[in-house]
C-alpha cells in the first residue's frame, strides 16, 4: 500500500523520509464499512491508528450495557494512542461513520517514532491533551448542567469541528441519531427528542435530512450558559 493519504496530515511532516517509510511499509491500511468496529476492549492492544478518511466514534459501554460516547476522531488524528504509553488494557470501542481508511501501527513502530522524532511526540500529545480537555469538560457537565445546556454544548463543538455554513444556516456534516445524541451527552433519547423539540420551536436548530442544522448559534450559547431547562414557551 501506498499510503498516499499519508501527505494531507500536516504533523507528519516532522518525520524524516527514513521514518516516513517505515510508516508506509511496516503499517497496514484497513477499510471499514459505516457501523463497523475498528477495535474493541482487549487485555493487550498491539497497535495505534491513525485516521486516513472518514470519521471515527469512540465510546464504552457501561456494566448495564448502555453506551456513552467519549468523541469523534477526525481524519489526520490518531487514535488508540495509549496503547504506545503503558501496558493497560484498552476500555474503549473504536465505530467507523460512514467510510472509513484507517492506518494501523504497530505498538513497537509507533514507540520508535515518538523516541527518535521528539517533534512527533510534541504532536500527538497535544492531541491527547484537546481529546482529554474535552472529556473532562463533558464529565463536568454531567454534574452540573441540565439536559438542555448539554445538548446546546454538544450542538456548539460538532458545528465547529463539523460545520458548514448555507443559506445563512450552519448544516453539521455528521449523520447522527438522536439515539447517538443521548449517547454523547448522558441522557435518555425521549429526553433528547424532547429537548430537540424544544430547540425547533425556539429557533436555535432543528433536524433535515438526517443532519442537524443551527439556526441560532447565539441562542444556544445563552443556553449553556444557563443552569435552568429551556422554556416551554
Amino acid at each position: 500500500m501506498t499510503h498516499w493519504h499519508l501527505e494531507s496530515i500536516d504533523w507528519l511532516d516532522s518525520l524524516p523520509d527514513p521514518s516516513l517509510r517505515r510508516l508506509r511499509t511496516q503499517s497496514t491500511t484497513l477499510e471499514f464499512r459505516d457501523g463497523q468496529t475498528i477495535f474493541s476492549p482487549i487485555p493487550d492492544p498491539d497497535a495505534v491508528f491513525i485516521l486516513e478518511q472518514g470519521l471515527v466514534r469512540i465510546y464504552r459501554l457501561s456494566s448495564a450495557g448502555g453506551e456513552f460516547t467519549f468523541g469523534y476522531v477526525k481524519p489526520g488524528e490518531v487514535f488508540g494512542e495509549l496503547a504506545a504509553y503503558d501496558t493497560h488494557e484498552r476500555d474503549s470501542f473504536a465505530c467507523a461513520i460512514d467510510r472509513c481508511t484507517v492506518l494501523k501501527v504497530p505498538v513497537p513502530l509507533f514507540r520508535d517514532l515518538l523516541q527518535s522524532v521528539p517533534e512527533l511526540g510534541f504532536s500527538i500529545t497535544k492531541q491527547i491533551e484537546k481529546r482529554f480537555k474535552q472529556i473532562e469538560r463533558r464529565a463536568e457537565d454531567l454534574v452540573f448542567r441540565s439536559v438542555a445546556a448539554r445538548l446546546a454544548d454538544v450542538l456548539l463543538m460538532l458545528m465547529e469541528e463539523f460545520g458548514e455554513d448555507r443559506d445563512e444556516r450552519c448544516y453539521i456534516r455528521l449523520h447522527l441519531t438522536q439515539a447517538e445524541f443521548a449517547t454523547l451527552i448522558g441522557a435518555a433519547r425521549p429526553t433528547v427528542n424532547q429537548t430537540f423539540h424544544q430547540f425547533r420551536k425556539a429557533g436555535l436548530a432543528s433536524f433535515e435530512k438526517g443532519h442537524v442544522v443551527i439556526i441560532d448559534a447565539a441562542g444556544l450559547r445563552q443556553i449553556t450558559m444557563s443552569a435552568e431547562p429551556l422554556s416551554h414557551a
